[in-house]
């Protein structure tokens, strides 16, 4: 298949703080055409398993308030809500992959 065939489905990116191994802050944007395929939350596993390897044990993530497909995307994969304002819903997750989290990754 030719390069230009292929398409990028999930954009995620990683600006770490990296004060005493902990917390950095993720982003992702999810292509239109992929969307209900899980793989933001693919790729929420695979970077957390990345974070984790190098010593990063949690991280930040944020959601719009009124983007719930996110924000289910980020609760599925154990993010915790710590701050609900009139805007962003902003979440603390471990980089560690537990059992719960590799049991759903294909659901």
């Amino acid at each position: 298949m030719p390069l230009w065939w292929k398409k990028v489905v999930v954009h995620i990116h990683y600006s770490g703080y990296h004060f005493h191994k902990y917390f950095g802050d993720i982003g992702y944007d999810n292509d239109k055409d992929f969307q209900g395929n899980n793989y933001a939350y693919r790729s929420l596993c695979l970077i957390g398993e990345i974070l984790n390897e190098n010593g990063i044990e949690d991280f930040w993530i944020s959601a719009r308030k009124d983007n719930m497909p996110s924000r289910k995307t980020i609760e599925k994969y154990g993010g915790n809500l710590i701050i609900d304002n009139n805007d962003i819903c902003l979440y603390c997750a471990k980089t560690t992959i537990n059992i719960e989290k590799t049991s759903n990754f294909n659901k």
